[in-house]
């Protein structure tokens, strides 16, 4: 009898001690006062067994309120490095976009490994530098973008199933990429020389996250053109498209991932579009300039570039950029065959104040496109702000709906702004 009073006991604390809850505790009580009734244990060992419930019940008691501390503590983000992505100003209502990376410690350390961040697609005071102009940011209840505001997380899908774009809390868990939208939030950006203070709370899935991050931010300008990535193109003739005896032809040219025909991808892309008279035949007059014309059509000049369509000469980036100044020299190369060409460029874009200048050496094939053809518009292909099905679902969008779903983002190190050397140079929006 000695040995079972004392088992049941020993299993009465062990029962205890791993209740989940105090309610659980109670019921694992309720059973051992009918197994002492039913067994008649002495009063003895049944005030013994008392006394051990009620210590081991204080103990659940505070486990159970340290449980739901540490839940609390979770929401509290070690915060430990900082990245932002410009975006540009592509709804030309003076308002830029930056994507804001907030990292956890363990990120910081090991960039592929597990660990959580905070994406943040802000809404910022125009600047000629890449900069998070200072301010308290909430969320955008407005369909526009809005100064001092940050998008929402909301759902999207594509092809390969649903993601978050917007703001969004992620966490890597080995090959598990988990996104928790952001819904509402209030941030406080301080800054003092390099170093940022940002500060606050956001709401992501009914759970409260305090923010505290001091230190300073990686930028990367996705806006800067960088003519150098350029790598292969085509002529594309046009023919006599408005029947003023001068024929169109565009000078098509994209980074290593950018499909001529419709310009999607990832990479750089440029169009330089010229007129030539219709006499010229099917090739471009080459060895002259051709300086961008803006009163018009003249023949030997560079159209400028046009900000609703899909026309000109501009440069594409995150952005759209219409080159409204200087000049385009093309120079055949025969020497190295009939369709090798370089290409000289020395532009100015007329929004951000970008230069655009470099050169592409190499062949571009010339396309009949005089019989008239299908492409769809650069501006619908890329644009992150399009409500375009074609931009929703295109998967090689660079921007705002970059997803990180199969691989981490590749971060562009050609496109790190480094705080020792000059800025690319922005001037004031009109």
């Amino acid at each position: 009898m000695f040995v079972l009073k004392t088992g049941l006991a020993l299993f009465l604390i062990y029962k205890l001690k791993n209740a989940r809850n105090l309610i659980s505790a109670i019921v694992v009580l309720e059973h051992f006062y009918y197994l002492a009734i039913n067994f008649k244990i002495d009063i003895v060992m049944k005030n013994l067994i008392k006394a051990l419930a009620v210590v081991v019940l204080v103990t659940t008691f505070f486990a159970s309120c340290n449980r739901r501390k540490n839940s609390v503590d979770s929401s509290k983000l070690n915060l430990k490095s900082a990245e932002a992505e410009f975006y540009g100003d592509e709804t030309r209502e003076n308002v830029d976009t930056y994507v804001l990376f907030l990292n956890d410690d363990k990120l910081t350390s090991d960039p592929d490994g597990d660990g959580r961040f905070i994406r943040l697609e802000m809404n910022v005071e125009p600047s000629n530098m890449n900069e998070i102009i200072p301010g308290t940011y909430v969320e955008n209840i407005s369909s526009r973008p809005i100064k001092l505001t940050f998008e929402k997380g909301k759902e999207a899908i594509d092809d390969q199933g649903t993601y978050i774009v917007g703001s969004y809390i992620g966490t890597y868990i080995g090959d598990q990429f988990l996104q928790k939208p952001i819904i509402s939030g209030n941030l406080r950006v301080a800054q003092n020389g390099y170093t940022y203070t940002i500060s606050g709370v956001v709401v992501a899935e009914g759970q409260t996250y305090n923010i505290e991050y001091k230190g300073e931010i990686e930028f990367y300008d996705f806006v800067e053109p960088l003519p150098k990535t350029l790598t292969h193109g085509e002529i594309w003739n046009q023919g006599d498209l408005d029947g003023d005896g001068l024929s169109i032809f565009s000078i098509r040219l994209g980074g290593k991932n950018v499909d001529i025909s419709d310009f999607s991808g990832t990479d750089d892309a440029m169009q330089i579009e010229v007129y030539v008279p219709t006499d010229s035949g099917f090739v471009i007059p080459p060895n002259r300039d051709y300086p961008i014309g803006i009163d018009g059509a003249e023949a030997f000049t560079a159209m400028s570039g046009h900000y609703d369509d899909y026309y000109g000469t501009c440069y594409y980036t995150a952005d759209k950029l219409n080159a409204t100044q200087g000049k385009v020299t093309i120079t055949q190369r025969p020497e190295k065959g009939s369709t090798y060409y370089t290409i000289d460029f020395d532009l100015l874009d007329d929004w951000y104040g970008y230069a655009i200048k470099g050169s592409y050496e190499g062949h571009l094939p010339l396309v009949d496109k005089s019989k008239g053809y299908d492409v769809k518009p650069r501006a619908v292909v890329r644009s992150t702000n399009s409500t375009s099905p074609v931009a929703n679902t295109n998967a090689k969008i660079r921007g705002k709906v970059n997803k990180t779903m199969d691989k981490r983002q590749i971060r562009p190190t050609e496109r790190r702004v480094d705080k020792n050397i000059p800025k690319a140079v922005r001037t004031k929006r009109k």
